[in-house]
C-alpha cells in the first residue's frame, strides 16, 4: 500500500472502514472523485489483488481482499515451486 498513489490510497482507507463494502458510485461521492475515474482506480486495484469484487444483480460491490497474490507469497519462499 505504500507504492499507490493517493487516490489508491483513499479507496482502500474507506473500503477499510467499510467491512460490506461500497458500490463504484459510493466510493466516488464519498471521495468526490470522477465515477470513471473511480472504477479505473479500482481495477488496478483489482488486478494487484487489494481488493475483492462481489456482484448482486447488477450492483458491484468492492471490498477489502484477504488474500495474498501468489507473487507476494513467492518472496517469502527460498525454495524454487512450481505450482501445478
Amino acid at each position: 500500500m505504500d507504492n499507490l498513489p493517493g487516490p489508491q490510497k483513499k479507496i482502500l482507507t474507506l473500503l477499510k472502514l467499510h467491512r460490506n463494502g461500497l458500490t463504484i458510485t459510493d466510493i466516488a461521492n464519498k471521495l468526490k472523485l470522477n465515477r470513471n475515474s473511480t472504477a479505473k482506480y479500482l481495477e488496478m486495484l483489482l488486478i494487484s489483488g487489494e481488493v475483492a469484487l462481489n456482484s448482486y444483480g447488477p450492483a458491484k460491490v468492492y471490498t477489502i481482499s484477504h488474500k495474498i497474490p501468489v507473487s507476494a507469497m513467492l518472496k517469502f519462499s527460498a525454495d524454487f515451486f512450481l505450482p501445478f
